[in-house]
């Protein structure tokens, strides 16, 4: 089975509904065109996700790109999903990261060819937490999907994995409570993913959502929390188009 889809805030209660009928299976500077949207593409979504529903949809290469950036989770939460430059890398509760194939299958990924058309460099010690107010001040509303990558040296950054699961699903929250933290305060890393709005609640989470790897690749994983060091850069595509894949 295969479905694809164009998600617009019009359409979103019957995309939610079919995805989840899915067999278990300083300023801005603007320095790049803002007519044309980017389409970010998706297996699943984050309701599905929740159900709990943890069986892979469908394969990473369906939404992997050799320019691809992302984030999202492997079949039975198996680690992290982190994606940069189109190479796909698993963060397990181990917290090193290793390149995989994009065989892989997910529940849950997100993917986009990433064009950033505003560009901000953050002061020292901005937190993680205010991004959300950032961002929606940058692109002038709170509505819709931004894809985001926010590069340079973190004074603190904690990331995570969970471990794998086994069927019957546990919630999320529930397995969330057994997750494994990474201190990776003082490094030079990128972090990327999406700011959904209130709008696009349920293919998404809402807020800003981020994974991340080290410069060095050595260490990455779901950002809990971060506070920024000098000239931590902050890169937005607005106004993205949503599509997500089935299988």
């Amino acid at each position: 089975m295969r479905m694809t889809f164009r998600l617009t805030t019009a359409l979103f209660a019957a995309a939610t509904a079919a995805a989840l009928a899915l067999p278990a299976a300083n300023g801005a500077l603007l320095d790049g065109p803002t007519d044309s949207r980017g389409e970010a593409r998706q297996i699943g979504t984050y309701a599905w996700l929740n159900s709990p529903n943890y069986s892979g949809l469908a394969p990473l290469r369906r939404v992997v790109t050799p320019r691809s950036i992302g984030l999202g989770t492997f079949h039975a939460l198996d680690g992290e999903l982190v994606v940069m430059g189109g190479t796909a890398y698993r963060v397990p509760t181990s917290g090193k990261p290793e390149q995989v194939s994009l065989s892989r299958r997910t529940p849950f990924a997100q993917t986009i060819e990433f064009h950033p058309v505003i560009k901000r460099r953050l002061p020292a010690g901005a937190q993680c937490t205010n991004l959300v107010q950032v961002i929606d001040d940058a692109v002038g509303t709170t509505r819709g999907l931004v894809a985001v990558k926010v590069r340079g040296q973190f004074t603190e950054l904690t990331t995570r994995s969970v471990p794998r699961q086994e069927r019957p699903w546990a919630a999320l929250a529930d397995v969330t409570t057994d997750q494994t933290e990474f201190d990776l305060s003082g490094r030079r890393a990128q972090l990327v993913g999406f700011r959904t709005g209130p709008d696009l609640n349920g293919a998404s989470p809402v807020g800003v959502h981020l994974h991340g790897l080290t410069t060095d690749r050595r260490a990455g994983g779901h950002v809990l929390s971060c506070a920024t060091g000098r000239g931590v850069r902050l890169l937005l595509e607005p106004d993205v188009d949503l599509t997500v894949v089935g299988r």
